[in-house]
């Protein structure tokens, strides 16, 4: 031990010198402790000097924002560096360490306020969902002075709205492949954020990190150009973002110069087609008067030329009015006279609109023949197989023989005839039920899902065809129906005599594979009226495919006299199919009655009626050995020995029927 420590040690140790000793190391505590803070402060001066503390970042925030965050800081700038300052705020993106430099601005020495304070706000910045780490530095030149790390920042959920403004070359409202994108159309976005975007050179937009919402996507139409999606409004509005992105894309073509046409024919129909056809019709030589609305020009005047086809063109967009003029001593208009019509681009085909004038001779009846009830009706939605049905009410006085055709088509992709099984049939007047011939005809192929039109085609001896309207229907997929309807029970039975009033049932049992309401119709055929319905009933079907038996009955005093005829539709409500029974027989009045052999349905005549009575029967047992002439008033197809209503009866029939004078 040396000397010094030694000689210290044994002063300390001494009793005498205690109190000294205490003394002395408290006046060594009190001289260290000053010495301590001293050289702690000399200490931090110098790292401050080293990490540039005399520039400090106070008060970091971050809030969230619809599209992003806006970040906050405060710096404390007691450098009396003169350099220019660089403050950066750097933000994650897709991973914690991915930062990236989101915003930097500077600020000269000069600008230091005298409180040494600067606020700084970064204004809202674009971010995607997730959670993201950040900080601000500040530099004076290339040396860092200040970085404080922020607390992280949560952002919500982003998706985008996107998609093509393109040149619809062909109009069709389809991005073809060879349609090409137009750049530089303005898109404004609207509702829970707004934003505004030019489109680029390829026609895409995109609007991104877009928070769930409801927005508003509108297209500033180019100058020269008119839109084709109609299915895709501009502006799309409700363009709702709550689990996927959404396109919203548009299609426009440059505007041609609008020159509309209207034209047509006025003409005598005599084939009743509802269309001018040039070997069979009859033009008529007059004129039309075109007058547009609100125009203070005099009307125009288009003549018809020797086809009786008038036409008049370079008109504007509007609405006009046609009167046609013919000499009323020769002919009857029996189309609207005068008719308006508003002319444009969605009314027109080709810029050129159709409107024919309908005339007749005078004197002239055009409803000889008219088609009532089509079954399938107008927009019907059926399944297969389909049964085709019309009540064709012929008030022509004529005996010659009328032939009549089905005519069916599918509309996709060319109006495709479709041949049917179905021969020509033929019949006169004998054969009406009141003026009245009840086609029917169900098609024995399965018809394709899709759109159909069917008409009848008429006849009357080696004339002109007279048409029915094409009625058009649908079988679509999910429309399909299995199963069916069938009748039974019938009172007034088959054939039967009755009194006034007469009593009637049906029982309908109905295995449809599809539920919902349906409507029972009870009619009675009446030539001049076509059906006269007796009762009408409804039900619901509430379980596919079971068999849901339903049966009404009901009376009725005002039955006419005589031979009456009547049958029984089930339709399903709002789908247009129907689903009928047979034609049902009954007489009102005596039974006494004579007929001859080959009267097989007791009517007094020998007619096609009585074939059919034979035909529906055909196969079956019959009423063996039914006289050649007998009052018993109920049909009997059996007409000779054997028993059995067969070939031999019909060749019976064919004989008495090839004798008589009308045939």
């Amino acid at each position: 031990m040396s000397g010094f420590f030694k000689g210290t040690w044994q002063l300390v140790s001494s009793s005498s010198h205690s109190r000294t000793f205490s003394l002395l190391v408290l006046l060594i505590i009190m001289a260290a402790v000053p010495l301590t803070v001293f050289v702690s402060q000399q200490q931090q001066e110098t790292r401050q000097r080293a990490t540039g503390t005399d520039i400090t970042i106070q008060d970091l925030r971050a809030t969230a924002t619809a599209n992003g965050a806006i970040f906050h800081a405060k710096i404390i700038d007691n450098s009396t560096d003169t350099g220019d300052r660089t403050v950066t705020l750097f933000v994650s993106h897709t991973s914690a360490t991915d930062y990236k430099e989101e915003q930097t601005w500077t600020y000269p020495f000069s600008a230091i306020p005298t409180n040494k304070e600067i606020d700084g706000e970064s204004g809202e910045r674009s971010l995607p969902q997730g959670t993201h780490t950040w900080y601000v530095e500040v530099k004076i030149g290339a040396t860092s002075k200040a970085r404080v790390d922020g607390i992280p920042i949560e952002t919500p959920q982003r998706y985008e709205i996107h998609g093509t403004v393109w040149v619809d070359t062909n109009g069709n409202g389809t991005k073809d492949s060879t349609d090409a994108g137009k750049g530089s159309v303005v898109v404004n976005l609207s509702g829970t954020a707004t934003q505004t975007k030019e489109t680029l050179t390829n026609g895409e937009y995109y609007f991104q990190n877009l928070t769930p919402g409801t927005y508003t996507v509108a297209m500033t139409l180019p100058q020269g150009f008119e839109l084709t999606t109609n299915a895709a409004p501009n502006p799309r509005t409700g363009v709702v973002l709550s689990n996927s992105n959404v396109d919203v894309s548009w299609g426009i073509k440059p505007v041609v110069a609008t020159s509309f046409t209207i034209k047509g024919f006025v003409y005598y129909d005599k084939n009743n087609n509802n269309q001018f056809d040039p070997s069979s019709d009859m033009a008529v030589g007059t004129g039309v008067q075109i007058k547009k609305e609100g125009s203070p020009a005099a009307p125009l005047s288009a003549p018809t030329g020797l086809n009786g086809e008038y036409s008049i063109s370079g008109l504007s967009e509007g609405t006009y009015t046609l009167t046609v003029s013919i000499d009323p001593s020769k002919y009857d208009i029996i189309s609207p006279n005068p008719v308006t019509k508003d002319i444009n681009s969605n009314t027109t085909t080709n810029r050129i609109a159709q409107i024919d004038f309908k005339v007749v001779p005078k004197g002239t009846s055009t409803d000889d023949f008219t088609f009532g009830g089509p079954s399938p009706a107008s927009n019907a939605i059926v399944s297969n197989p389909v049964i085709f049905y019309t009540g064709i009410n012929d008030k022509n006085q004529s005996t010659t023989y009328r032939m009549i055709k089905l005519e069916l088509k599918k509309q996709e992709p060319s109006n495709t005839i479709i041949p049917t099984s179905e021969a020509t049939r033929t019949y006169n007047r004998s054969n009406l039920f009141y003026n009245v011939y009840p086609y029917s005809y169900t098609h024995n192929g399965t018809l394709a899902d899709g759109t159909y039109s069917w008409r009848l085609k008429l006849t009357l001896g080696t004339g002109s065809p007279i048409y029915s309207l094409w009625t058009q229907f649908k079988i679509e997929p999910s429309q399909s129906i299995t199963g069916n309807v069938t009748f039974s029970g019938f009172l007034p039975e088959i054939d039967s005599t009755k009194t006034n009033p007469v009593n009637f049932k049906v029982k309908i049992a109905d295995s449809l594979s599809i539920t919902g309401q349906r409507k029972v119709t009870v009619s009675r055929i009446n030539g001049l009226s076509g059906k006269i319905p007796l009762q009408t009933y409804t039900y619901d079907k509430t379980v596919a495919g079971n068999a849901a038996n339903n049966e009404y009955t009901f009376s009725k005093s005002d039955i006419p006299s005589g031979l009456n005829y009547w049958d029984v539709t089930v339709e399903l409500v709002n789908r247009g199919n129907n689903y009928g029974s047979q034609m049902l027989s009954f007489r009102i009045g005596s039974t006494s009655i004579t007929r001859s052999k080959g009267d097989i349905n007791g009517d007094g005549a020998i007619n096609l009626i009585d074939y059919n009575a034979w035909r529906d029967r055909f196969g079956g047992s019959g009423d063996t050995g039914c006289p050649s002439v007998h009052t018993d008033g109920k049909v009997c197809p059996d007409i000779v020995e054997p028993a059995g209503i067969d070939i031999l009866d019909f060749n019976a029939w064919y004989r008495a029927y090839s004798s008589m004078s009308n045939r």
